[in-house]
């Protein structure tokens, strides 16, 4: 079975996803990584396009920030290593363990906390070292959420019926489930950039590239495992950091 007949097989996934869907026959991983690689030409034939229309290339982004704070290993690990462990982990572990439905739950709630109340959470991380009184003071405002989820949790785990209930929903409503996370997902990522006067109408576009590859990060997370779509994540996330390495390597040699 080629690549193209891989990937209209993915493309019929998306008209109606499902919660088991070929699990006895997991794709491997060269085939998962040359999907990987379409699916990147789509995002880069929307990037383009989006970059002149929004004005992207004046837009600051939250990368920058952290790029003047750590050094280029520091930001290496962090945006190819530990970020796509905790964002696979948080956005799409659910979709084939359920329980973890309520903690993706609260994620919306915070995003839309977020939205709402228009206040990071911002930590210097060198005034933390020395007193980490200053994480928990900034986490404190998520409580709530988290007394909520515990809350959640423990009903979920003691009344078998509320059990059975949510697993069924999950199963027979998976479709909502699984273009909700790639929505969230997508939306997650506009806290990315300082929008200053973008209007308000164009910013989903700023994340569509962020929503195409959360379909198939959630598809790689139903058919396979958590592990390969943590690995597409990292590989996705490497592209543009060792562009940046080379750019910057280029410029000193200058």
């Amino acid at each position: 079975m080629g690549v193209i007949s891989h990937f209209k097989e993915y493309l019929g996934y998306l008209k109606s996803p499902s919660y088991e869907y070929k699990r006895e026959q997991p794709l491997d991983l060269v085939v998962v990584t040359k999907l990987y690689f379409l699916v990147f030409a789509l995002e880069l034939m929307m990037f383009i396009p989006i970059s002149s229309l929004v004005g992207l290339e004046s837009l600051p982004h939250a990368m920058e920030a952290v790029m003047e704070q750590y050094s280029g290993w520091q930001v290496f690990m962090l945006a190819v290593i530990i970020a796509p462990i905790a964002e696979e982990i948080l956005f799409r572990f659910h979709l084939r363990y359920r329980p973890l439905i309520f903690l993706f739950l609260i994620i919306c709630l915070t995003a839309f906390n977020y939205l709402i109340v228009g206040e990071p959470i911002d930590i210097d991380s060198h005034a933390a070292m020395h007193d980490p009184t200053l994480v928990l003071d900034s986490l404190a405002r998520y409580l709530p959420y988290l007394g909520l989820m515990a809350i959640m949790y423990l009903l979920y785990f003691v009344i078998p019926q509320l059990r059975k209930l949510t697993n069924r929903l999950i199963v027979n409503e998976f479709a909502f489930v699984f273009y909700l996370t790639a929505v969230i997902f997508a939306l997650v990522h506009i806290f990315n950039f300082e929008l200053g006067n973008t209007p308000w109408y164009l910013t989903p576009l700023l994340v569509l590239p962020q929503f195409v590859l959360a379909l198939y990060l959630g598809y790689v997370r139903v058919r396979n495992n958590i592990f390969y779509s943590i690995y597409v994540h990292m590989l996705n996330n490497a592209i543009p950091m060792c562009l940046l390495f080379l750019a910057s390597l280029s410029g000193n040699v200058q």
